[in-house]
C-alpha cells in the first residue's frame, strides 16, 4: 500500500489532475475463476476475452509513466502462472512499489509460490496479497459456490503468514465484500479472523455494480456501518494493527478510516462527497487490452490493441477527455475503494482529515506502549 513517502513524489497531484497518466492502474490480468461468487463484479460479463500476452503487456508498461499503485486481479489473478512476470514488468519499467493482489485462496501452493517469486524477484517491492473470506465455513463455500473453500483460504492464508516471517516487505490481509448473504454474520466473521486465524489487517469491500446474484446488493447501510466501526475499534485499540512494516504505515491506516467515512456518507446520501479522478489519476485496464476509466463506468476509452498498444493514445484522447467532462459534471459517485483512495490522496481538504487521524493513530499507539 502506498505510504506517505510514496505520497510525496505524487504530492503535486493535490492541485493538478489534468495531462497526466494514471498513477493508480487496475489490470484485470484475466476473467478466469474457479469460483462463482453471488457478489461476483463482472457477473454476466465474463465473456472468455482473449487474455494480453508478457509480449503485449510489456509493451503498454512502456508506453506508460511510473504508476503509485498496481493492482493486478480478475478472475482469479493466481490463474495466471505469468503473473511473477507481469508485476515484475511494472516494477522494473514503470518503478511501481506498491502491487495489491486479491486471490481467493483455492490454489494455496501456486499462490504461495508465485508470491516468493515476486518477492525474490522484485526486492524493493511492497506486496499485499487480499485472501477473501466472506463468512466462516460453510456461509464461506456458499457464498462463492465452491465447497471446501474456507478451508482452502484458511490454509493460504497460513502458509503466507509463514512466508510472512521471511519477507517484511510482505503485507497480508483479509478481503471481505459485505453483501446481503453475510451482513448478518459479520461480527462473527471478524471473531474468528482476529482470534481463530490471527488477522491484523482487514478490508473490507461494499458489493457494488451488477453483480452475478442480484439479491446480493441493497446490504443495510446501519449492518455495513457497524462492521465498519467494529473495524475501526480495532484498529485504534490495536487488534488490528493495519500496515505496520514500513515507515509512515499509519499514514495509510488514517487514509483507510477517512476513505470509510466518506464510504458511509455515500451510502447514506447517495451523492458524491470527495471529486472523482477515474481517468485521470486512475485507470483501469481489461485483460484483452479494453481501456476504461472505471470498472463501473459502461464507457469504453479504446482498446490497446487497436492503437499498438500506446496507452497515452488513448488515456489523452478525445474520447477520454469526454468521458472526464462527463464524470465531472454528473456528479458521478460508488463506493468503490480503490479509486476512493485516490480522491482521499489528492483532494486537499481530506488530506487534512487524514494528518487529524494519523496523529490520533500514532498517540494510540504511543499510549499502548506506556
Amino acid at each position: 500500500m502506498a505510504g506517505f513517502n510514496d505520497y510525496l513524489k505524487f504530492a503535486r497531484h493535490l492541485f493538478i489532475k489534468e495531462n497526466t497518466l494514471p498513477l493508480y492502474l487496475v489490470f484485470f490480468i484475466t476473467e478466469r475463476c474457479v469460483a462463482q461468487c453471488k457478489h461476483c463484479l463482472l457477473g454476466e460479463k465474463r465473456t472468455g476475452l482473449t487474455e494480453l500476452t508478457i509480449a503485449e503487456i510489456e509493451k503498454i508498461s512502456q508506453s506508460l509513466g511510473r504508476i503509485l499503485f498496481l493492482l493486478p486481479t480478475g478472475g482469479e489473478p493466481f490463474l495466471r502462472e505469468d503473473i511473477a512476470e507481469i508485476v515484475s514488468i511494472f516494477y522494473r519499467n514503470n518503478k511501481t512499489a506498491n502491487v495489491g493482489i486479491p486471490t481467493n485462496g483455492f490454489f494455496t501452493e501456486r499462490i504461495v509460490s508465485a508470491v516468493e517469486n515476486i518477492l525474490q524477484g522484485c526486492p524493493d517491492l511492497d506486496l499485499a496479497i487480499d485472501v477473501s473470506f466472506d463468512g466462516v465455513g460453510e456461509k464461506h463455500d456458499i457464498i462463492r459456490n465452491v465447497p471446501g473453500l474456507f478451508e482452502k483460504a484458511s490454509t493460504t492464508y497460513r502458509e503466507l503468514a509463514d512466508l510472512k516471517k521471511h519477507y517484511p516487505k510482505l503485507n497480508l490481509n483479509v478481503g471481505v465484500t459485505v453483501s446481503r448473504y453475510n451482513q448478518d454474520h459479520l461480527e462473527e466473521l471478524y471473531h474468528y479472523l482476529t482470534r481463530t486465524l490471527g488477522v491484523i489487517t482487514i478490508n473490507h469491500l461494499l458489493v457494488r455494480g451488477n453483480p452475478a446474484d442480484k439479491d446480493s446488493i441493497g446490504v443495510d447501510p446501519n449492518k455495513y456501518e457497524a462492521f465498519s466501526k467494529l473495524l475501526e475499534n480495532g484498529a485504534k485499540n490495536q487488534t488490528l494493527v493495519g500496515y505496520h512494516n514500513y515507515a509512515f504505515s499509519d499514514f495509510v491506516n488514517a487514509v483507510r478510516i477517512v476513505r470509510q467515512e466518506v464510504i458511509n456518507n455515500i451510502t447514506r446520501t447517495d451523492k458524491q462527497q470527495l471529486p472523482c479522478y477515474a481517468g485521470s489519476l486512475g485507470g483501469v485496464l481489461l485483460s484483452n487490452g479494453d481501456l476504461y476509466p472505471c470498472e463501473l463506468l459502461d464507457k469504453k476509452i479504446g482498446n490497446l490493441r487497436e492503437v499498438d498498444y500506446d496507452f497515452k493514445k488513448l488515456w489523452f484522447s478525445a474520447r477520454n477527455h469526454e468521458i472526464k467532462a462527463w464524470i465531472k459534471e454528473s456528479g458521478c459517485h460508488c463506493t468503490y475503494e480503490c479509486f476512493l483512495t485516490l480522491s482521499v490522496f489528492f483532494t486537499p481538504t481530506s488530506f487534512q482529515h487524514v494528518l487529524r487521524q494519523y496523529m490520533s493513530l500514532k498517540y494510540n499507539r504511543l499510549l499502548k506502549k506506556c
